[in-house]
């Protein structure tokens, strides 16, 4: 049976980035089907630390993402939209008048994964399929904080446009008839539709702008995603991404990214944040609450394969991070995942 918690391994000529990202997980799918019929208008909030996606079924409608102009939705296409105080979507320019919830009807609520709405206004249905994801571990967090407002894809467009629309469709259907296992398939539906826009918007040519102020003309502060599409640092955080039970050093660090000790350390420092061991100690404290959650490995196991000698040593710097115990760690999330199956 294969290893679920095996990592491959980092190879000089692989991509820093996407080395970087293998594992990065979303969680806690939340999803709506909303039927609509014109006129209508609504503000959606969109809470911090949480990626919210939306594809129009049938239909079309107007989209407003803080920071970007309205744009028209229609069937096909995917929108992801990043943690911001709220954004809206309306039937037509002319809407100014927002829907009032108590006039919405809830079609369904099937559980605390889907939800189904109905809004009649009189005219022009339009059926959306939305949702909402977190993520589930740090790292990915940082991806969403680097994330622009909103990510538009065109699934008959994208490179990989069969598996976008598959995808969507089996998402729609999944969380519309909820069977044993459903809230399981719609979590993990989620997750390749927002990892499929995160990926797409990582290989735009609008990444390579995204430091760039338009209205200033100032370079902006140097970020996480940049440091994993640097050719020297890129190549080191791989490094520790993929193979964090190695022994790691800044020595051994700096040969990966092909410069000195010093001139390595005092990069990754000035530009990530964080020295090279503390990026280290952290990614490993990512892994081992993964491997806390996912699976039953004895804590021996987990502290070998984060790079730690001893269970104690593991056990001493987990606490330090979180303030409890691999043991307490692991004991919350199987209730926390218990409560909501």
């Amino acid at each position: 049976m294969p290893d679920p918690t095996w990592t491959p391994t980092a190879h000089p000529q692989a991509d820093p980035l996407g080395l970087a990202l293998h594992g990065i997980r979303f969680s806690d799918a939340v999803c709506c089907r909303s039927e609509l019929t014109a006129p209508w208008g609504m503000s959606i909030p969109a809470p911090d630390d949480t990626v919210t996606f939306t594809t129009v079924v049938r239909g079309h409608c107007l989209l407003k993402v803080p920071g970007q102009p309205e744009r028209t939705l229609r069937p096909g296409q995917l929108t992801a939209i990043g943690p911001c105080t709220a954004y809206t979507m309306r039937s037509a320019r002319s809407v100014r008048q927002l829907i009032d919830w108590s006039e919405v009807e809830t079609a369904a609520y099937l559980g605390d994964r889907y939800q189904h709405f109905r809004y009649d206004g009189g005219g022009e249905e339009t059926v959306l399929f939305c949702g909402i994801v977190r993520p589930e571990q740090p790292l990915a967090t940082r991806l969403v904080r680097a994330m622009p407002p909103a990510i538009h894809i065109d699934g008959w467009e994208s490179p990989h446009s069969d598996l976008l629309r598959s995808a969507m469709g089996l998402m729609v259907h999944e969380a519309t008839h909820i069977k044993p296992g459903g809230a399981a398939a719609v979590t993990r539906l989620a997750d390749l539709l927002v990892l499929q826009a995160l990926r797409a918007w990582l290989a735009s040519p609008e990444v390579d702008h995204a430091n760039s102020n338009p209205h200033q003309n100032q370079p902006q502060p140097y970020t996480w995603l940049d440091a994993l599409r640097d050719p020297r640092l890129g190549h080191a955080i791989a490094a520790i991404h993929t193979t964090p039970q190695q022994p790691w050093t800044v020595e051994t660090l700096a040969e990966h990214a092909g410069v000195s000790r010093s001139a390595f350390a005092a990069e990754f420092t000035a530009k990530l944040g964080d020295s090279p061991m503390q990026y280290l100690t952290a990614w490993r404290m990512t892994v081992a609450t993964d491997l806390l959650e996912q699976n039953e490995l004895a804590i021996a196991e987990i502290a070998r394969r984060v790079g730690y000698a001893s269970e104690t040593a593991f056990a001493r710097a987990f606490k330090r991070r979180f303030g409890l115990t691999p043991g307490t760690a692991r004991d919350q999330a199987h209730a926390a995942h218990a409560n909501h199956d």
